[in-house]
């Protein structure tokens, strides 16, 4: 049905049962930072402030040591986006529109090899398939 697990992600029946099993895994942080980083990089802000209040909540709610829903992203990654803010608060500077990718990169992988290897074994993968599949059968009868 799907080719990859990008392709998955992209579809929005399938990203929400997949999100449901993240909800059970206690791991939904790792796909509202992804959707947020996606919107932090395709949504056009009016100006330069709301950008960076934007990436600073992302920063602030996901990747702040000790953050409310802190994602599991290595040290490095964090580091730099530590040091993004920080030069971002001392200089007024804009934050750069791909800043959050190394983190989505590494959070994208993780639900791919975890997350998603156990959430093809379960009854909320089943529950899904039977859904994608009735919603197939109901257009190819709209078809005929």
């Amino acid at each position: 049905m799907f080719k990859n697990f990008y392709e998955f992600w992209e579809n929005p029946i399938a990203a929400s049962y997949f999100e449901r099993f993240l909800e059970d895994d206690f791991s939904r942080e790792n796909a509202y930072f992804l959707h947020e980083a996606h919107k932090f990089r395709t949504t056009e802000f009016q100006n330069e402030e709301e950008k960076n209040d934007f990436a600073e909540k992302i920063y602030q709610r996901f990747v702040r040591p000790g953050a409310e829903e802190e994602i599991n992203i290595d040290h490095g990654t964090r580091t730099r986006l530590r040091s993004i803010m920080e030069w971002k608060n001392s200089t007024e500077t804009t934050i750069p529109i791909d800043s959050f990718v190394p983190a989505e990169e590494e959070v994208f992988t993780l639900l791919k090899f975890d997350p998603f290897v156990r959430f093809q074994q379960g009854h909320i993968f089943l529950e899904m398939m039977i859904h994608l599949r009735s919603l197939k059968n109901g257009a190819k009868k709209k078809k005929l």
